[in-house]
């Protein structure tokens, strides 16, 4: 029992081992690619022993990560190619992604563009399958870095801001360092210098505070590269010196070759030539070690074989698959004969269904429809009653009155036939009242149909509108055209008629406004309308949900042209703006039939 319990121990110590490796693996090879090495090594043994599978691909993959950025591909792909086999074996989505988008990194630094399209790809497609956005924002970067080394910066900073908006919704700080870098490459190519230097800075306090010495590393070449387009060449040697430093301590050999070939630029425009032509031959030397022909074919070959590996065991796995098909094809054609009678009908139901929800949805979007037309006829009902009653009550009260008096002076001459100087009193009362009736008869018309509207057009019709209101000396209307050339259709001119003058109604009645302007502006696909007042505002919804049939007046004839509205308006606060905006094509366009508004 001792044994047992012994032995049980010391694979939760290994567990808890391997768990503490892989976690913190970017904090051990950010501090040292060496010691990373080591321990990925340690971890995947252990987890080949205790048979943790998805512990061991992960392992594998991080030590080829480590040695990829030592720049040992040859190593890296090996690994990175033992991983694969067994996420896909154990169907790891995630570690797909992973793996995939640094499998890409070694095809892109060695030229292999294709290789490197079709590895991001695949990342891209699994990192989709397992709704693992960390990996789709890396797979939209590396998109992104290769678009920016092809020059197309503008497409590459589209994929950068997707991966911004990616790290900041998950809070990775780590990935947050990464894109602001690129963010600061972008308008580093832009020649925003400034903007890239901000977005270094703050790149560099991230990774100063994940003590990620590569990181900041890199972010002290890129500032070296801005000191240098700034022509402070002292200044960037001063930061590629720097970057150097931290890129030794960590052993990235890819980064202290190109800050050999930045310092030999810089020493080259101080005429520094003896430090310039040792910093060429040290940039040679990296060279030579990272990319020798050697090595690339060493890679060639490990892919070839790779693929050729993956093509035996598809070929063993198929001759199996074969043979148990053959067995199981008799008992499988009664399933497959079940199924698809299943299928069938299931597929039956879902149309009815279908066919159902549809006549519905048409049922409930023509009562909506009957609804809404019933609204809108109540509504012209309304305003043609209040119509009828206003102008009953103009007959009634003024052109009454006046008919009333005029049947008593022509009885009074009746009466006063001997009598000149009370004749000719009553013949010029008479004809006043004569004038009078004219004048209102007009002002009837007037507001029935104003005959300038039929004659002339909208605006004059509106001009002679304000005329009107002027004549108060209460409240200045002025009417305004631009880029109208000709007349908008018998429509438009009535609907926009009567809206305009139930608005400029419901501003004289409620607004204690002083001035009034209406503008009209002609663009390429439209005509604006503007009504504004120096009068009080309103709360909108008082209005659209009042008692009174002026809102609903007015939205039905704006229905009817197809218009739309603006209102700016608040309670307590002067001014408000009425916009209109309408078709052209259709204002101008000719109705055949004139319409009874």
């Amino acid at each position: 029992m001792a044994v047992v319990q012994t032995e049980q121990a010391g694979a939760n110590r290994e567990v808890h081992l391997v768990d503490s490796i892989l976690t913190n693996f970017y904090a051990l090879y950010s501090a040292n690619f060496d010691n990373a090495i080591r321990l990925m090594e340690v971890a995947q043994q252990l987890s080949l022993k205790n048979g943790w599978q998805e512990k061991e691909a992960n392992a594998l993959m991080y030590f080829g990560i480590a040695h990829s950025l030592r720049g040992n591909y040859e190593k890296a792909l090996k690994s990175y190619f033992s991983a694969s086999e067994i996420f896909q074996k154990i169907s790891d989505f995630n570690g797909i992604a992973r793996l995939y988008n640094e499998i890409s990194v070694i095809y892109r630094h060695q030229g292999h563009m294709q290789r490197a399209y079709a590895a991001l790809d695949k990342a891209e497609a699994a990192a989709l399958a397992a709704n693992n956005l960390e990996q789709l924002g890396t797979n939209y970067g590396m998109r992104g870095n290769i678009l920016s080394k092809k020059g197309d910066i503008d497409s590459a900073q589209v994929y950068f801001q997707k991966v911004m908006d990616i790290r900041v919704e998950l809070s990775d700080s780590v990935g947050l360092g990464y894109v602001l870098l690129d963010f600061a490459n972008y308008h580093f190519a832009k020649g925003n210098l400034e903007m890239s230097d901000l977005y270094i800075k703050q790149s560099t306090d991230i990774r100063v505070k994940l003590d990620d010495i590569q990181g900041v590393a890199e972010n002290e070449h890129l500032i070296g590269k801005n000191f240098f387009s700034l022509q402070q060449y002292s200044t960037a040697i001063d930061h590629f010196l720097k970057s150097n430093e931290l890129a030794n301590r960590a052993g990235y050999p890819w980064l202290i070759r190109q800050n050999y070939d930045w310092l030999q630029l810089c020493y080259a425009k101080l005429k520094n030539y003896e430090a310039a032509y040792f910093n060429e031959l040290k940039y040679r030397e990296f060279n030579d070690s990272l990319f020798n022909i050697n090595k690339t074919t060493a890679i060639e070959e490990l892919q070839t074989k790779y693929e050729t590996e993956k093509k035996d065991q598809q070929i063993t796995l198929l001759d199996q698959e074969n043979k148990l098909q053959q067995a199981t094809n008799q008992r499988n054609r009664s399933i497959i004969t079940t199924l698809f009678i299943g299928v069938l009908l299931l597929i039956l139901v879902f149309y009815l269904w279908r066919v159902r929800i549809s006549i519905r949805q048409q049922e409930v979007l023509n009562e909506q429809k009957m609804r809404l037309r019933e609204a809108q006829i109540h509504a012209v009902i309304n305003s043609e009653e209040k119509e009828r009653k206003r102008f009953a009550s103009d007959l009634h009260d003024s052109m009454g009155q006046l008919v009333s008096a005029l049947t008593m002076n022509i009885q009074g001459l009746k009466d006063a036939s001997n009598d000149k100087m009370v004749r000719s009193e009553i013949v010029d009362n008479s004809t006043t009242l004569l004038n009078d009736i004219q004048h209102e008869i007009r002002n009837i018309a007037f507001n029935l149909m104003p005959l300038v509207l039929s004659n002339e057009g909208l605006i004059p019709a509106l001009q002679e509108l304000s005329a009107r209101i002027n004549k108060s000396n209460r409240v200045k209307a002025d009417v305004q055209s631009f880029g109208l050339k000709e007349r908008f259709n018998e429509v438009f001119e009535i609907s926009l008629y009567r809206i305009l003058q139930e608005w400029i109604s419901n501003v004289l009645k409620y607004a204690a406004a002083t001035e009034i302007l209406i503008q009209f502006t002609e663009h390429d696909n439209e005509v604006i309308i503007t009504v504004e007042d120096n009068g009080e505002g309103f709360e909108l919804q008082s209005f659209e949900h009042g008692k009174g049939n002026g809102w609903r007046n007015i939205n039905t004839r704006l229905n009817l042209i197809h218009g739309t509205m603006d209102i700016d308006s608040q309670k307590g606060r002067k001014n408000t703006t009425l916009t209109l905006t309408i078709d052209k094509i259709q204002a101008y366009k000719p109705v055949p039939v004139a319409l009874n508004t």
